[in-house]
């Protein structure tokens, strides 16, 4: 499956997956059409939850140890828009810098 494949090349192609996702959504957020935005949101928590379980953090542990109330925890699983400082919170939970886990990638439409 494409999340084994991901645990199987490890961490950096995870971060990479999260950084390329975290930009699409920005790339989305700038157009009009909210289903995309919405699609793009999907892909980024997939990964972000990758990236969880990568370092073996659980939405539990997420609560408790780092007072993230269950409403952001629950947005996460159902896919809807979370904050960016939220976003940010999380990288420095899993101990990332923005730029480890950014990259822009221009859309292909937009040449």
């Amino acid at each position: 499956s494409y999340t084994n494949y991901l645990f199987d090349k490890g961490l950096d192609k995870i971060l990479k997956k999260v950084g390329e996702e975290a930009t699409e959504v920005v790339i989305a957020a700038k157009n009009p059409n909210p289903e995309e935005v919405k699609y793009e949101l999907s892909d980024f928590l997939y990964h972000a939850m990758v990236l969880m379980a990568e370092k073996g953090i659980k939405k539990r542990e997420l609560r408790e140890t780092y007072n993230i109330s269950p409403t952001i925890i629950n947005r996460l699983n159902n896919n809807t828009n979370v904050a960016v400082d939220t976003i940010m919170y999380l990288c420095e939970i899993l101990d990332c810098q923005p730029s480890d886990i950014m990259e822009y990638i221009p859309p292909e439409n937009n040449i």
